[in-house]
């Protein structure tokens, strides 16, 4: 079995596996939705921060394959770590997606299987928008409950 087969294996079980989350409100709670008209991906992603980390991430999602995944792999790598390291991950998966080199694969977990999306260029638009939402709610989003 080449690397090829075990990042598409890795992404159809992450697909499978997505499971919507009822979303969360409330104190220290950051909502956004966003879509990816291209391919009609769908996410409404709200995230719960405390102690300075993210505590639970909850979603609606709906869209492709690679989306899917995306979503599903974002949600575990990004769990329980701060802004901060989630800026950082959310930067090196974008680079990855750009084709650039990493300062640290290992960090992304499985993310790295969505590398071989590269390939098909109109669908990296499918694997980024969990992270980009990610990111913009951590920076940009609406606060619940304050």
């Amino acid at each position: 079995m080449d690397i090829n087969e075990i990042y598409q294996r890795t992404i159809m079980d992450y697909a499978v596996r997505l499971k919507n989350k009822p979303l969360l409100n409330g104190q220290d709670t950051y909502q956004i939705s966003l879509e990816n008209p291209t391919c009609g991906d769908k996410l409404i992603l709200s995230v719960q921060i405390k102690s300075g980390l993210v505590h639970v991430i909850a979603y609606q999602a709906d869209g492709c394959v690679i989306f899917k995944a995306a979503t599903a792999i974002m949600e575990k790598v990004c769990l329980k770590h701060s802004v901060t390291e989630i800026n950082h991950l959310e930067n090196q998966f974008s680079q990855m997606m750009m084709q650039q080199e990493i300062d640290n694969p290992k960090a992304l977990g499985d993310a790295i299987a969505l590398q071989a999306i590269v390939k098909l260029p109109v669908r990296i638009k499918c694997a980024m928008l969990p992270w980009k939402a990610m990111y913009q709610v951590l920076n940009e989003g609406e606060v619940d409950g304050r």
